[in-house]
């Protein structure tokens, strides 16, 4: 299992978590929406503000998996 290592994101992977969750929602709902319906959620739930809030919050986290030291 060395192989394999999982990190709980802070502010410090805001930007690599906003590049990651916009891909993820584009590959995943892209093609059941509009192009503007798809510009206006990603401008809404993936701006620094709103993951910085996130990231924040003691409710909610985020976790990173690495499998060989890259990112999964």
């Amino acid at each position: 299992m060395k192989d394999i290592h999982i990190k709980k994101c802070d502010i410090g992977d805001l930007h690599q978590l906003k590049e990651i969750s916009i891909r993820t929602f584009l590959d995943t709902y892209a093609h059941l929406n509009t192009d503007e319906n798809v510009k206006k959620h990603i401008a809404h739930s993936f701006n620094d503000q709103q993951l910085s809030s996130e990231l924040s919050h003691p409710d909610i986290s985020f976790y990173f998996f690495y499998f060989r030291d890259e990112l999964c």
